[in-house]
């Protein structure tokens, strides 16, 4: 081992007094000298059987168990060692999870007073040092006398409360976040950047994110796989696999499930001959991946068990929150205004699907100007095979679909797309604006070219684009600048215009970089 590295790396980063390093030094020197003896000279041959084997034996001797696995968790990521990393960090984590088990044995004396004798009384709980099969065992034992002593809806109850016994005022800023944000979707793009970010420094700093090395395959997996997205009045959380690159690369799928898993109470169990420990106990998982929107929103939401590591069906743990009623209408709507004697309201249409066949209609029966949709539309092959195309909308990918909301009505809606015009490379672009008879010449299609316009600002683009035969002098009001004339398919000549959009840093944080080529 190379001790005037090590020391130096310890000054940095700890700024430690000279008695505390010489603990250090001393552990790791134990450390390599067990190593030794057992035919290990390279720290890069570390394997995990070592370290279990290593802190077992501390373990029986009576050491300060918890003090060496921190010391060793340290190490590891100086050398970055993957194998020693996991492994201590794991145990190290225990020391929380401790608090979970005393959370939980708290929490059931609470609810369901009857039972806790039954599932705590004279039950030892996970100590610092226990491997992760130790670990496991306990955790389906504990589970099977918590299940016969209470109803499973008790106990998942209990289980999803316990949010990892945190402390009340852990990450109260994401209250604050929020309120600045003043948005549910870019809230949640925010938490997607965290992460992103995150594995970036990593990355970028060559230590290791949780117990392993990331690269540019690893952040690319993270920004294709946001943890979490919206669908209406759901937000739908896809836990970040743990060992990403692991996961990346596993064809096993018992292993994949593993290496997708956070837990060191209960990971094991997945490769262990009885089996996984239950679902149910993934609803601790479930009050952790809520706790950031239980705080933005100021209150406690509701949620549910998807798919968990634990299922054999399953690739990783995916988790469904339901945004409150008030907090959909507050911070959802993109924009709303009063128009008369009426507010409207613009919002996404995959927020309201009941829209979708309004949309479809106007745009389908409105492509040569006929403000009229027939009785007998059902009927219509052409129709239905159209409004096919409908049933997919988004927030943050294409196509994105806005709707304007006034009277408890749809009365006109815009789409974003990527490409509008066959045989043109440059995007994206702008179309189907429409409002409703009744609600034209009082600025809604102006607002709606605006929201259309920030949209695609946030998404990153620079340029947008849309194309028109009959409303050339509409466009050139507010702002957009023809660049060429075509024939579309249907025969019309028909005129492209461009929207340049200034000041291209993204306000909603999300990041992606145009595929398109732009015309001159």
């Amino acid at each position: 081992m190379e001790n005037e590295a090590y020391i130096a790396y310890l000054n940095e980063t700890h700024k430690e007094k000279p008695d505390v390093l010489a603990k250090n030094m001393e552990a790791i020197e134990d450390f390599h000298a067990f190593l030794a003896e057992n035919g290990v000279e390279n720290p890069d041959d570390i394997a995990q059987n070592d370290v279990v084997a290593y802190l077992i034996e501390k373990r029986e001797y009576n050491e300060n168990i918890s003090e060496t696995i921190d010391i060793l968790a340290d190490y590891a990521y100086f050398i970055n060692n993957e194998a020693l990393a996991t492994e201590t960090v794991l145990m190290r984590d225990a020391v929380g999870w401790v608090d979970v088990m005393g959370k939980m044995s708290d929490l059931t004396k609470e609810y369901c007073p009857k039972a806790w004798e039954r599932v705590f009384g004279n039950t030892e709980t996970p100590q610092i040092g226990w491997t992760l099969d130790e670990m496991s065992d306990f955790s389906r034992a504990t589970e099977k006398k918590a299940l016969m002593a209470m109803p499973k809806e008790q106990y998942e109850q209990i289980m999803c409360k316990n949010a990892h016994a945190w402390h009340p005022d852990w990450n109260r800023h994401l209250r604050t976040r929020f309120l600045e944000i003043k948005s549910v979707d870019k809230y949640i793009d925010s938490l997607n950047d965290d992460i992103v970010k995150s594995i970036e420094e990593s990355r970028d700093n060559g230590t290791l994110c949780f117990t392993q090395k990331v690269d540019n395959e690893t952040v690319a997996y993270v920004k294709a796989n946001p943890e979490y997205t919206r669908q209406g009045n759901k937000i739908h959380v896809v836990k970040t696999p743990f060992l990403i690159n692991k996961y990346i690369h596993e064809t096993d799928p018992k292993m994949k499930r593993y290496y997708s898993c956070h837990c060191p109470l209960i990971k094991s169990s997945i490769l262990q001959a009885e089996g996984p420990v239950s679902r149910s106990f993934c609803y601790c998982s479930l009050g952790y991946v809520k706790k950031p929107f239980d705080i933005a929103f100021d209150r406690e939401i509701s949620g549910r068990v998807i798919k968990t590591a634990m299922d054999e069906d399953s690739r990783g743990c995916v988790f469904e929150l339901e945004i409150p009623v008030d907090i959909m209408e507050q911070y959802t709507y993109i924009r709303t205004e009063k128009l008369q004697d009426s507010v409207i309201k613009i919002a996404y249409l995959c927020d309201f699907p009941e829209y979708i066949g309004t949309v479809s209609r106007w745009l389908y029966y409105n492509r040569n100007n006929n403000d009229v949709v027939p009785l007998n539309y059902e009927n219509d092959s052409e129709y239905k095979g159209f409004h096919t195309g409908f049933i997919n909308n988004y927030i943050t990918k294409f196509p994105i679909r806005l709707v304007v909301i006034a009277d408890e009505k749809c009365v006109g809606t815009v789409t974003l797309i990527d490409n509008d015009f066959p045989g043109k490379s440059y995007g994206p672009w702008l179309g189907g604006l429409f409002i409703d008879a009744q609600y034209r010449n009082c600025g809604i299609g102006q607002m709606l070219l605006e929201e259309g316009i920030k949209i695609i600002k946030d998404l990153g683009y620079h340029e947008l684009y849309l194309t028109t035969h009959t409303a050339s002098r509409y466009y050139k009001r507010f702002g957009w600048q023809s660049v060429e004339f075509c024939k579309s398919d249907d025969g019309f000549d028909e005129e492209i215009f461009k929207f340049t959009i200034a000041h291209l840093k993204p306000s909603s944080g999300i990041q992606s970089k145009s595929p398109f080529h732009h015309p001159k």
